[in-house]
C-alpha cells in the first residue's frame, strides 16, 4: 500500500494481481530471477497476495542478485542498498521479536539478511559474499526451516562462535509437549551423520 502511494497508483484493490503495485512486483522479481514469472503458475497466500511460482533455484539467484547488485541498473542497485540498509536499520520489522529472521539479521548486522515466506520457505542473502540461499521444506511445514538455514550458514563460515550462541534457540529448537515439558529438540541430519560417522570409528 506504501508502494501504491508513493506511486500515486490505485489503493483499492491494490493486492489483486492485475494491479500497477503488483505488475511492478512481478517485473523486479522477473528481473532478478531472471525468468518471467508471468508463465509459471501464480497462487494466492495467506495474507490474499498474488504468490507466484518459480523453481527453486531461480528464488536462490534472485537472492544473490538482491544480495550484491553489481549487474542491475543503478537505480534497481541503488533500491537494493536501502532496503539492506533498512532491514538492517530495523531488523525486527521482517518478522516480529522471538523469529530467526529478526534475530539473525539483528545479530549478523547485515552480514546475514533473511526473510521467510509461505509454506516452508526461507530465504537469505549475504551481501558481503554476494551469496544467495534459498530453501523450501517439502511438506511445508515451517518447523524445520530455522535449523536447516543456520546449518547451511555455519557450514559456509557465516557465523561466529559468539552469533551462533546468540541464536542457539533456533539452532537446536526445544520440542516441549503439552506439559510443556521437553521432550526432544531438533538437530540437522548433517550434525546427526557426523556423530554416526564417529561413533561407527570409535
Amino acid at each position: 500500500m506504501t508502494t501504491a502511494l508513493h506511486l500515486g497508483k490505485l489503493v483499492e484493490n491494490y493486492h489483486q494481481i492485475d494491479r500497477p503495485v503488483q505488475q511492478l512486483s512481478l517485473d523486479i522479481m522477473s528481473d532478478l530471477a531472471p525468468i518471467e514469472l508471468r508463465d509459471y503458475p501464480m497462487g494466492i497466500d495467506g495474507c490474499g497476495f498474488p504468490a507466484p511460482a518459480m523453481p527453486l533455484v531461480h528464488l536462490g539467484i534472485a537472492i544473490a542478485r538482491f544480495a550484491n547488485p553489481v549487474n542491475l541498473s543503478d537505480h534497481r542497485a541503488k533500491a537494493i542498498r536501502r532496503i539492506q540498509e533498512a532491514i538492517v536499520n530495523k531488523p525486527f520489522y521482517m518478522a516480529g521479536r522471538g523469529s530467526v529472521v529478526s534475530e539473525l539479521n539483528e545479530t549478523t548486522r547485515g552480514a546475514v539478511l533473511a526473510k521467510t515466506g509461505a509454506e516452508g520457505v526461507i530465504i537469505a542473502a549475504l551481501p558481503e559474499r554476494g551469496l544467495g540461499i534459498a530453501l523450501k521444506i517439502s511438506d511445508g511445514d515451517a518447523r524445520a526451516r530455522p535449523v536447516a538455514l543456520l546449518a547451511i550458514l555455519d557450514h559456509l563460515g557465516a557465523l561466529s562462535e559468539e552469533e551462533k550462541h546468540k541464536l542457539r534457540a533456533h539452532i537446536n529448537p526445544k520440542i516441549p509437549n503439552s506439559q510443556d515439558l521437553v521432550v526432544g529438540e531438533i538437530h540437522p541430519a548433517s550434525t546427526w551423520l557426523r556423530t554416526r560417522r564417529r561413533e561407527k570409528i570409535s
